[in-house]
């Protein structure tokens, strides 16, 4: 199936309609994980397991804590616990200094 049918599915699923311009879709696995082999080079992008129709507003904070840690880009289970998160607006409860440091750097013994 398409990006499209999949997309309206995963809309249908959580009663939201796909044409609700407050919402917009989430690619939990993207591509660029493909490419770097985070994830096998068939994984199913557009499948719509890999879709998570998102508040813009909640989109925008999972974004941005993915893309503001390199950890959380190369780890794909904290990713979808993430999303999951989103998807249950609970971001807010991710403390900030959660995803403004690197996770290695808080085991270090000073």
């Amino acid at each position: 199936m398409s990006y499209e049918t999949n997309r309206d599915i995963s809309f249908q699923e959580l009663n939201i309609k796909s044409h609700d311009h407050r919402f917009n879709c989430h690619h939990v696995i993207q591509r660029v994980d493909r490419k770097k082999g985070l994830v096998p080079r068939n994984f199913p992008i557009d499948n719509k397991s890999n879709l998570c129709p998102l508040l813009i507003e909640e989109h925008e904070k999972l974004n941005e804590i993915i893309n503001t840690n390199k950890f959380f880009r190369r780890n794909i289970s904290t990713r979808v616990y993430l999303a999951n998160m989103a998807l249950n607006r609970e971001l807010d409860l991710v403390p900030d200094r959660l995803y403004l440091s690197d996770p290695k750097d808080m085991m270090r013994k000073h």
